[in-house]
């Protein structure tokens, strides 16, 4: 599409999408279908494995007595936390619904679709599809396995919306790896506050997690290891967020705060100097903030990278003389060192310890900051989506925006490409331009018009 515009959105409208009158169950037996799609600019390069956070408040997702579309719930355990979820909404790949995904739900309200869950993408990138299905009486099992959304690339994963002062272990860990979480000190059930996503927990500076297995943390200098979380930091103090180390820093690995803002990752070898710190400039207070820190195995601050709400952060060597093993047999914990000792007043949110070998990657980072930050820019979303037989068109962008023009020249070309989300093929009768002086633009495409249909899956621009 081109021509000579002032600055206005021109949308692309779309006639003979074959909506039908009526509908019909879809072929896998349930009555609806949504889409969840990832929008364009939101994931760098191609993902593999990729937990994509479905968070808003959708009334379809509701229960039937409630008004909504689902009618059955079951129970979903993690660890000792049991949660009433829907039976009958699923989550697959494919737009003919048999290609089932895995998915965890953090929270879900029957009364108004409200939902925080967690879908393991096989594969994620700008464009990519996640299929939603709803409303069949027959099915009253769980159809996932929770802690199948979470892949070998994460040894723990704590959403960090339980109850703290509830019985012990109090925080669950998702995956299958059963590394559950005991809180120590001084704790309340009104240290469970609102997180960046659902709940969190208020350390309160008196408060800390020690973790199970304490083995499967052991990460050696020459390991690679990812660690992530969303922390809101309460004031400027030294502290230690996330660690296996001693209370003396003598062998381990840590994620430290200190009294500046800065934040950073140092690991420990025997004697305190022995050590390799790198540390970012501050960072400010009373907000959350998704932080990122990686490791590639290399003994030496060039070896790491922390991200902060996306962006690589340039690290400051403090200590660069790492020799020795920092492996140790010490608990590793939530806002402590072994056994507690440098607590913080901060709260912390979603906390991601990797599998040996794990660097997560910067395009990774910035996605899943994108999709957690910003849950409802991430998707495009279309519910309550029925079966006509025929297809349902969607474009991509739905709107051009172009910049002034002189007049009598022909600007830029920009392009919107239409994809047919299935299931059957769809019949496009005409293609139009709307918008302000729709007949200042000119518009050419290679799709196919009416008897002509295009598949589904299929695009055209």
């Amino acid at each position: 599409i081109a021509g000579n515009g002032i600055g206005s959105i021109q949308p692309v409208g779309l006639s003979g999408t074959g909506t039908a009158s009526s509908s019909q169950s879809w072929p896998n037996g349930y009555t609806y279908q949504a889409t969840f799609t990832v929008a364009a600019g939101q994931v760098p390069s191609a993902q593999t494995n990729f937990p994509a956070l479905i968070s808003g408040t959708f009334p379809d997702f509701a229960t039937t007595a409630n008004g909504g579309r689902v009618f059955n719930t079951c129970t979903q355990t993690v660890g000792n936390n049991a949660t009433s979820v829907p039976c009958d909404l699923i989550f697959t790949s494919d737009a003919a619904g048999t290609a089932l995904l895995n998915w965890e739900f953090e929270t879900w309200s029957a009364a108004t679709g409200a939902v925080n869950l967690w879908v393991n993408a096989p594969n994620l990138n700008n464009g990519t599809t996640i299929y939603a299905w709803y409303g069949r009486s027959s099915v009253t099992t769980l159809q996932t396995i929770p802690s199948a959304a979470w892949s070998s690339n994460f040894m723990a994963v704590y959403h960090l919306k339980e109850n703290p002062a509830g019985p012990a272990p109090q925080l669950n860990d998702s995956t299958a790896n059963a590394n559950r979480a005991t809180m120590n000190g001084t704790v309340a059930a009104g240290q469970q506050q609102a997180g960046q996503i659902d709940g969190s927990v208020n350390f309160e500076g008196d408060s800390w997690a020690s973790l199970a297995n304490p083995a499967n943390f052991s990460f050696e200098r020459t390991d690679s290891f990812s660690l992530s979380f969303w922390v809101k930091i309460a004031s400027n103090s030294t502290a230690t967020l996330l660690s296996k180390l001693a209370v003396n820093a003598n062998g381990g690995w840590a994620l430290l705060q200190f009294g500046g803002g800065n934040l950073a990752l140092g690991l420990v070898g025997t004697g305190l100097n022995n050590q390799a710190i790198g540390e970012t400039p501050a960072v400010t207070t009373g907000v959350w903030h998704n932080v990122v820190a990686t490791y590639s195995g290399t003994s030496t601050v060039a070896g790491m990278q922390i991200y902060v709400d996306g962006v690589n952060q340039p690290l400051t060597a403090l200590v660069n003389t790492l020799t020795t093993s920092i492996v140790n047999a010490l608990t590793p914990a939530i806002n402590s060192r072994a056994g507690g000792g440098a607590e913080s007043n901060d709260s912390l949110d979603e906390i991601r310890i990797s599998t040996k070998g794990v660097v997560f990657s910067p395009s990774w980072v910035t996605a899943s900051f994108k999709n957690q930050s910003q849950p409802q820019a991430f998707f495009t979303v279309a519910t309550g989506l029925t079966n006509s037989g025929g297809g349902s068109l969607s474009a991509s962008p739905s709107g051009l925006t172009f910049p002034n023009q002189t007049v009598n020249t022909a600007s830029t070309a920009q392009s919107t490409t239409v994809t047919n989300n299935g299931p059957g093929a769809a019949t496009i009768n005409a293609i139009t331009i709307t918008g302000l002086n729709p007949g200042d633009f000119g518009q050419t495409n290679n799709c196919p018009l009416s008897p002509n249909t295009i598949p589904a899956n299929g695009t055209c621009q």
